[in-house]
């Protein structure tokens, strides 16, 4: 038995509210962020929609793809023939092309409604639609593809890891065309340890742990971030010094209220850079 699509949203929204509401987040907060990947800057939660779609079709890849047992792929590529045959009557289901076609689409050419018809086939087309992958069908096998990997039979546990890769980019591609809570993955993204945090929460108070995703998606109550969401301002211009508009850049780095932590801020790094790079040079030195 599939869990239903409309299922798992529903239980993804409840998760969501919940999940927002621990970590102090309004409602506006963008949902890809909570479902990208952390090495990726996110917070790594897992969807149950995406993971009941990305399993749907890793277990179809398995079925066309086994070599150790050919009664199961001849089942397998039985089942999908009446499925083609039932929902897209343009298309062949003795041609190899035809199969693919339908099982890699959203929707196959001439393919009519068939809601009475539910099975492992209709559902993984969705699933691989939505993981960015497509089956080819070869002579003995299956290999899987997505936009970076080829993922032979052999490998087949590396199948729901491929798509989840793809749904992760997926995430993170939506999420950096938001020109508000998107604009810092383009460096979040770079490297797991922008988001180490995130894995175990060390060294942090619940307090910081939820300013910082404030933060990195600019949700923090600033004047210019307030008059956006409709909320009643006196002006968009700083409280302390009134020469720029209040935002959290204008904060960190500009505010001449600022200027004295900001230019701390610097000589702390500047310092620790010139005491390290002396002891890396001598440790090559003597290698």
């Amino acid at each position: 038995i599939f869990p239903g699509s409309a299922w798992c949203r529903k239980l993804d929204s409840t998760l969501r509210g919940v999940i927002k509401e621990g970590l102090r987040l309004p409602r506006r907060t963008a949902t890809h962020y909570l479902y990208l990947p952390q090495a990726l800057g996110g917070l790594g939660i897992p969807s149950v929609d995406d993971e009941a779609h990305v399993a749907r079709a890793a277990q179809a890849f398995k079925f066309l793809g086994d070599t150790r047992d050919p009664a199961i792929r001849a089942v397998a590529l039985e089942q999908l023939r009446e499925t083609v045959a039932k929902r897209a009557r343009q298309l062949d289901p003795s041609k190899k092309e035809d199969l693919e076609l339908f099982i890699n689409s959203s929707a196959a050419p001439g393919e009519g409604r068939a809601g009475d018809l539910q099975s492992l086939w209709s559902s993984a087309r969705a699933g691989l639609v939505k993981g960015g992958a497509s089956i080819e069908l070869t002579p003995d096998s299956a290999i899987l593809h997505t936009s970076k990997r080829n993922v032979p039979w052999h490998k087949r546990k590396l199948a729901f890891q491929a798509m989840k890769e793809e749904i992760g980019q997926h995430h993170l591609d939506l999420i950096k065309r938001s020109s508000d809570q998107g604009r810092t993955f383009d460096s979040l993204s770079l490297h797991p340890d922008s988001s180490f945090f995130t894995y175990t929460g060390a060294f942090l108070s619940f307090y910081q742990y939820r300013f910082i995703h404030k933060a990195r998606l600019n949700l923090l109550p600033v004047r210019t971030v307030q008059a956006r969401c409709h909320k009643q301002v006196p002006s968009t211009q700083c409280r302390h010094c009134g020469r720029d508009q209040e935002t959290l850049a204008h904060i960190i780095n500009h505010c001449h209220q600022s200027l004295g932590m900001v230019r701390d801020r610097h000589n702390a790094i500047l310092d620790r850079i010139v005491r390290a790079v002396p002891e890396h040079m001598g440790t090559k030195l003597k290698e």
